[in-house]
C-alpha cells in the first residue's frame, strides 16, 4: 500500500531519472516547445492495432497493480463542525482513520486511443479510460454534546471516466502523463456502520464525508495514474510490449 498525501502529488515526478530520455537535449525543458509545434500537427490517428495494444497492456498493468499498488492507504482526517439547534452552538469533531481505497487497478479503455507524432520518435497518446468502482473505507469517531458514536463508514463511486494525455519517447522507453480530465462519475454512496446516528448528526457527518470522498476522487485518480505510468514503464522494460507499435 502507498500513503497518499492528498495535496502533495506532483505529476512531473511520475517518471524517474532512470528512464529519462537521452535525446541530445533536455526533454523536460522542451515540452512546451513540442506542444507548441503540435498545434500545427494536429493529425491525430487511431487504429485497431493501437487499441488492441492498449487493451493487452491494461491486462498486464492489472496483474502488476494488484501485487501492491491497489488498494492504497488514505491519510487520517480530522474535521471540526458545529451544530446550533436553537440558541446555543455546540462544537464537535470527526476523526477518520485507518482509511483505504480500492479500485485503481480496475479500468478499461473507454473509446479509441488516438496518437500523433510530435517529433521524430516522440508521440502524444490520448487514452480514454473508465475505472469501474472506487471503494473507500474509514474508521470514524465523532464527539459532540457528550455523544461519541464510532464505527466504520464506506463510500462507493462508480464509472469514473477520464481522458489522459501521455507523452511517449519510443526509443528510450519513456512515458509520462501530461494531463488528464475526469469527465464524469456516478453519485457517491455513503454507508455508516456501528452506532445509530440521530438525524441531525447523521446529516452533518454525511456532508463532511461526502466532501472528503468527492475531493478524494481527483486525488486518488492522480496517484492511480502515477502508478499506471510506473507499472507501464516496468512492463515496457521487461516485455517490450509497446516495442513494435512505435
Amino acid at each position: 500500500m502507498k500513503l497518499i498525501v492528498f495535496s502533495c502529488i506532483i505529476l512531473g515526478a511520475f517518471a524517474s531519472e532512470e528512464y529519462a530520455p537521452k535525446l541530445g537535449f533536455q526533454l523536460e525543458n522542451n515540452i512546451q516547445g513540442i506542444n507548441e509545434a503540435a498545434k500545427y500537427n494536429d493529425k491525430f490517428e487511431t487504429s485497431d492495432e493501437i487499441n488492441q495494444y492498449v487493451d493487452e497492456l491494461i491486462k498486464e498493468i492489472y496483474k502488476e497493480m494488484i501485487k501492491g499498488y491497489d488498494p492504497i492507504k488514505l491519510p487520517d482526517i480530522h474535521e471540526s463542525f458545529s451544530y446550533k439547534p436553537i440558541i446555543i452552538t455546540y462544537h464537535g469533531e470527526l476523526d477518520l482513520t485507518k482509511g483505504w481505497l480500492q479500485g485503481t487497478s480496475m479500468f478499461k479503455r473507454n473509446g479509441d486511443v488516438t496518437f500523433h507524432e510530435l517529433d521524430e520518435g516522440i508521440y502524444e497518446l490520448i487514452v480514454p479510460l473508465k475505472f469501474d468502482t472506487f471503494l473507500y473505507n474509514y474508521d470514524y469517531s465523532a464527539k459532540i454534546m457528550n455523544l461519541g458514536p464510532s464505527g466504520t463508514v464506506d463510500g462507493q463511486v462508480d464509472n469514473i471516466e477520464v481522458v489522459c494525455s501521455f507523452l511517449v519517447v519510443a526509443n528510450n522507453k519513456f512515458i509520462k502523463l501530461q494531463t488528464y480530465e475526469i469527465k464524469k462519475h456516478s453519485h457517491i454512496n455513503v454507508k455508516w456502520h456501528g452506532n445509530v446516528l440521530v438525524d441531525w448528526l447523521f446529516n452533518i457527518l454525511s456532508s463532511i464525508v461526502n466532501g472528503v470522498f468527492k475531493d478524494g476522487i481527483k486525488d486518488c485518480m492522480e496517484i492511480g495514474l502515477a502508478d499506471i505510468v510506473e507499472v507501464t514503464t516496468k512492463i515496457w522494460e521487461k516485455q517490450n510490449i509497446l516495442g513494435s507499435l512505435f
